[in-house]
């Protein structure tokens, strides 16, 4: 019986040992950014929020967030960050891409000119710096290329005629490229 329970004990040590050394390998993280788009369209706040895991020097997250250039939208993509050191500050390369959400109501769409939007691709790629503070949590500086699409249809003109009528549609194509500058805390 005694040797039954020191067997017994020892197995409980050892293994609340090992559970102790156990190392999570991924993380939960956010990153929180707000941004200026510069481009020949002008100026234009950005704001975005990406949560997701990071393991090691790697982040990858899904994010969203709201971009006034030009035309409103409201950008849905996956980011990926890598940053190159471990220490005080590192340098950090990222990219992200996804889909540009129209974000335009009813007056916004008749003086864009294209009632009938769609959903478009969308993309940034940059590199920055990441001012560490505690842990993994950090004050980013960022400087990259973006791009946004708005496309829709318009009616061109339309002739009734019954019983049967014609539509011809128009199709516009609007392609935005900036430089995209932003700040933001990752935790």
């Amino acid at each position: 019986m005694k040797k039954s329970l020191l067997i017994l004990s020892f197995c409980f040590i050892s293994f609340a040992s090992i559970a102790q050394k156990k190392v999570h390998k991924y993380n939960i993280s956010s990153i929180n950014q707000l941004g200026l788009l510069t481009g020949e369209r002008g100026e234009a706040v950005q704001i975005q929020t990406i949560n997701g895991v990071a393991k090691g020097n790697w982040f990858a997250g899904i994010g969203v967030g709201i971009d006034a250039y030009a035309d409103r939208t409201v950008p849905l993509f996956l980011h990926t960050q890598h940053q190159f050191l471990k220490g005080s500050h590192s340098p950090v390369m990222y990219a992200a891409g996804g889909f540009s959400l129209p974000y335009l109501n009813f007056i916004q769409k008749e003086q864009l000119g294209i009632p009938n939007l769609e959903t478009t691709p969308m993309y940034d790629i940059g590199v920055g710096w990441k001012f560490f503070m505690r842990g993994n949590r950090g004050l980013l500086l960022t400087a990259g290329y973006s791009y946004k699409q708005i496309k829709g249809s318009r009616e061109l003109w339309k002739i009734t005629i019954w019983p049967a009528g014609a539509t011809t549609w128009e199709t516009i194509e609007k392609n935005y490229t900036r430089i995209s500058i932003k700040v933001g805390w990752q935790f």
